[in-house]
């Protein structure tokens, strides 16, 4: 729906607590852990398409996370020197 979340509020008879306030929102809006694969697959191609990539580069990106996942490199350096999201890699076979 790409409907921006401007706060999240919990609200108690006592209290509340606000995620912008404790700067929650902030480091939600900046994780990629709950961001379904699909999502980041869009993200990454976006991505591309601005920088004048073809979507061809997913190959090459794919190639280069099996020799890093043979060399047995972590999965979020792999994530971060491909673009390719932790479920791709994880499919991949370490060659």
């Amino acid at each position: 729906m790409e409907v921006p979340i401007l706060d999240h509020l919990i609200i108690t008879e006592q209290t509340f607590f606000s995620f912008l306030d404790s700067g929650l929102l902030d480091e939600l809006a900046e994780s990629t852990k709950y961001v379904p694969a699909y999502e980041m697959k869009r993200r990454y191609e976006k991505i591309a398409e601005e920088k004048g990539e073809e979507k061809g580069k997913t190959f090459k990106a794919k190639e280069i996370a099996k020799v890093l996942k043979s060399k047995e490199v972590d999965t979020d350096l792999i994530v971060l020197a491909t673009g390719l999201t932790k479920a791709v890699i994880n499919r991949l076979k370490a060659e």
